[in-house]
This record gives C-alpha cells, structure tokens and sequence, in this order.
C-alpha cells in the first residue's frame, strides 16, 4: 500500500442524512475528540448547499460564521461539499461569490464539488471561481455503474486538462461496486489523469472496506470514512475500520473507541 494515503472524514455531512443535518453541541464537541484522538486530519462538516429546505440543519449550509462558532482547533483541515446542479439554474459567478470568500479569509481550505459523473464537463466555471478565490477544489464524481469505464473515459478525457481541481474523486454511490470493479476504474482514470485520486466507498454489499483497499493498492490518494460507517443509505466505510487497516501508515494512529453512538 502507498504511505501517504489521506483519510477525509465525513461523518456529519453523510451523517446528516440521517438527522436532516441537525447534530446537538455535545455531539459535536465528542466527534471532535475523537477525530483529534485517532489522529484524522480532514474533517467535512457538512455540505454547503445553495437551495433552502426548512427541514435542515446547519450543518446542510455551513457556512463560515457557523463553522467558527464550533470552535473547531486550526489543526483540522475543514471540507464543504457543493451539488454543482444547483448552480446550473442559478448565475453560479453570483451564487458562488456570495457563498465563499476569499479562501484567506475563511476556516475552509477545501470545497468538493459533488456532480453525476456525465456532467462533469459542465463544472468548469464551478471549478475556476473556487479555485480563483484560493480553495483546494475536489470534483466527485457520483453515481457511477459497473461496467461504465468506457464512457467514464470518454468523460475523463473531457475535463482532464480543462478543469481546474485538484483532486478527482469518484463515489460508489449505489453500493454496486466489487474491488474489481474498483480497480477497472482507477485504471481508467489513471490513464488519462495524473494528478491525486479520492473514492468514496458505500457498504451496500459490505464491500466498503474491500473496495477501499482495493483502491488504495492501486493508487487512490484520498479516502472518506465515517464514523461507524454511518450515512446514506446502509452507510460507508467505517472509519475505525480503515484507521485498523492502515494503523501502520505515518500520520495514524490506532483506534480508540471513545465515541457512543
């Protein structure tokens, strides 16, 4: 396995799924401790969205001010996720620049950009105002299929070179994948792509942590978790799992469970 595998944890945001993005402050503050305790670096709190729902919490909007009344410690480095649909129907330059500051001037240093993998070439704006303001942009492709590595290509070759992100994830979204699968579609996005590689793993088969690994050994750079595997549907790979897995990997640090669901 390479050494320098990242683990982004997601808890909250996928989380949110299951509580409408409402978490208590104490439930905060423990989640804290814990991510602090196994060492992760990388935490979303939650998904910065431009449409309103009157159902959601605010961890589905995070924005800046909210995020520093958490008191979250400067040693973590703080994700939001997009939905780039949501400014196709929107004049995005506005939404955007009303959204973010400057990255200087923000506790955000990353902005993923949640989009279904076809149209990934329509996130070029998206991409270019976020990375103009200073933010690591990730682009996370969604909603891919086994068998789609052809037209995944295709999609690839489109927005490799065009785009501006640092990053380019891709989620089993419907907890379809096998590890070979997995590998058929790193190896598609490594032939065209050469720059760092993230994926986001779903436990519908239980295969989340397979698939994980599966990744990793053939050079993803970047993997989400969370706790307890808690999210979307029946859930992600659980972050004390991967911690396990990876225990002997610079930078992390043994499991110990301190959190109660």
């Amino acid at each position: 396995m390479k050494n320098n595998i990242k683990i982004l944890d997601c808890t909250l945001r996928d989380g949110g799924y299951k509580t409408n993005w409402h978490f208590s402050e104490d439930l905060v503050k423990n989640y804290l401790k814990t991510m602090k305790t196994l060492g992760i670096k990388m935490i979303e709190p939650g998904f910065r969205l431009l449409n309103k729902n009157p159902d959601f919490g605010k961890f589905a909007y995070c924005t800046d001010e909210f995020l520093q009344s958490l008191f979250i410690p400067e040693k973590f480095q703080l994700a939001v996720m997009i939905k780039a649909e949501e400014f196709f129907t929107a004049d995005a330059q506005k939404s955007l620049n009303a959204m973010f500051k400057e990255a200087s001037d923000s506790p955000v240093e990353i902005v993923r950009i949640a989009i279904p993998w076809q149209k990934a070439p329509e996130c070029s704006l998206i991409t270019e105002i976020l990375k103009n303001k200073g933010y690591k942009v990730m682009l996370n492709l969604t909603k891919i299929s086994p068998g789609s590595e052809k037209e995944i290509a295709g999609i690839i070759n489109k927005i490799k070179d065009r785009q501006a992100f640092d990053a380019l994830y891709f989620a089993d979204t419907f907890g379809e994948f096998s590890p070979r699968d997995v590998g058929k579609i790193v190896s598609v996005i490594n032939r065209q792509y050469y720059g760092q590689i993230g994926f986001h793993g779903h436990n519908n088969k239980n295969r989340a942590l397979a698939n994980s690994l599966t990744a990793i050994e053939n050079g993803v750079n970047y993997i989400d978790s969370t706790l307890q595997g808690t999210g979307k549907g029946v859930g992600n790979l659980a972050t004390e799992v991967i911690i396990q897995e990876l225990k002997n990997q610079p930078g992390l640090k043994n499991y110990v469970p301190v959190i109660n669901a």
